[in-house]
């Protein structure tokens, strides 16, 4: 007697069909993907060295102007930071994402802010102009840097036509330059956002063992994600920029790769396209007249960041 196909059979055939097809047109989607990220890297690549040799060249063809007129200087490095700022950043958001929390919804546009963060590598600066550009003033960040990246040759003009703020890491000097600055930028109506990264360096575990050190000596407990914060120059913007700076703009940031692990963010990974994880910020605004105690604003903001970054990395907080 013949045996009768089961009448499944009937229905298993397209279906193994239909599955396989699917299967190879997810295979040479995985491929097509796997081959734009190598051409987008082949575009990126150039764009990011040529954008960065521009960064370092542009300052020597300003000279003239930072000697004769210091105020176009400024006006015309604002226009072409506006242009870069805004070409990384939309690298940027080719290949990672960033992820903000909280609100600045209470600054105004056009006004000057002192933002402070903690620092975890190279491009940093790029999740503060992410937080700029909220209210239109990524083309205005300035940075604190030592004095000694003033005088580079070719970098240091750039630098000092961005109308950054110099420092020699020394509190009495500091203190005079500080003053200065932001007697200039005040006078001149330069609006800006001032990043002050209080922890004074990079996290790594070298600096993190000698924060651990300098909390023994202070008698408080160590921190675990961030390094222990150095008062003294914000004391300063505390003691004689307040007319200026109304408000304080305070960032936590971190990165998580494309695994979702904890890594670091170097120049080298930027500009050879292979950023490709998640950004994570909070931030925050607080008002300059509710600091009144210098040290214990910033022990406390430190210990947010921690408990922030403890849960962000899954991690009790020591």
């Amino acid at each position: 007697v013949p045996v009768q196909p089961a009448l499944h059979n009937y229905f298993c055939c397209p279906a193994i069909i239909i599955h396989s097809k699917l299967c190879t047109l997810y295979y040479h989607m995985l491929g097509l993907l796997g081959l734009l990220k190598i051409l987008l890297k082949l575009l990126l690549i150039p764009v990011h060295i040529f954008i960065f040799l521009t960064f370092i060249m542009y300052g020597v063809f300003l000279i003239p102007f930072y000697f004769l007129n210091y105020k176009w200087c400024i006006k015309l490095t604002t226009v072409y930071s506006f242009i870069i700022w805004h070409l990384y950043r939309a690298s940027l958001y080719l290949t990672a994402q960033v992820l903000v929390r909280g609100s600045i919804a209470s600054i105004k546009r056009d006004e000057n802010v002192l933002v402070i963060s903690n620092h975890i590598g190279a491009i940093d600066f790029l999740m503060y102009h992410e937080v700029a550009n909220m209210k239109g003033m990524i083309a205005h960040c300035k940075y604190i840097l030592k004095r000694s990246l003033g005088y580079v040759p070719i970098l240091g003009p750039s630098l000092r036509c961005l109308c950054f703020c110099f420092v020699d890491r020394c509190a009495r000097k500091d203190v005079e330059s500080i003053r200065k600055y932001v007697d200039y930028v005040h006078r001149n109506g330069i609006k800006h956002w001032l990043m002050l990264y209080p922890e004074g360096t990079r996290f790594t575990q070298r600096k993190k063992r000698e924060a651990d050190e300098y909390c023994g000596q202070k008698g408080v407990p160590p921190f675990t994600h961030v390094l222990c914060p150095r008062t003294k120059g914000f004391k300063v913007f505390h003691e004689h920029a307040r007319h200026v700076y109304k408000n304080i703009v305070d960032i936590t940031v971190d990165y998580r790769n494309a695994d979702g692990e904890r890594a670091v963010c170097s120049l080298y990974k930027f500009f050879t396209v292979e950023i490709d994880g998640t950004f994570l910020m909070d931030v925050r605004v607080v008002p300059m007249e509710e600091v009144h105690d210098c040290e214990q604003f910033m022990d406390e903001c430190f210990r947010r960041k921690d408990r922030i970054l403890s849960e962000w990395r899954g991690t009790k907080r020591e």
